[in-house]
């Protein structure tokens, strides 16, 4: 159970992300766009390593909450959450990672 100083944080922390980044209209059209894109790869991802290291990044970037997007992360640079470090297509706002080679989907 939370206690109320951390209901009191969470709550400091989605009025902050609620004020910035971009709008909400701005992220649907930029996730609609990244999932034509993606599909169109054929659902390609990169590598694991790759996935780690972009997030690590992220981790360390003034613009990163990691309790954004419901305890996924969130940039508020952007908006993005966790998601777009695996889509191949997909580069950092700022320039700290950017487009990488592809890997087929993993076998289901």
């Amino acid at each position: 159970m939370m206690t109320k100083e951390e209901i009191r944080e969470n709550i400091r922390l989605a009025k902050i992300a609620v004020a910035s980044g971009p709008s909400i209209l701005t992220k649907i059209k930029a996730a609609g766009s990244s999932g034509v894109k993606w599909a169109g790869s054929g659902f390609k991802r990169v590598q694991q390593h790759i996935y780690e290291s972009r997030l690590a990044i992220c981790r360390e970037c003034n613009f990163w909450e990691e309790r954004g997007n419901l305890g996924m992360g969130k940039c508020l640079k952007c908006g993005c959450g966790r998601g777009k470090h695996w889509l191949p297509h997909e580069k950092c706002p700022i320039d700290k990672w950017g487009k990488e080679p592809l890997t087929p989907p993993a076998s289901v």
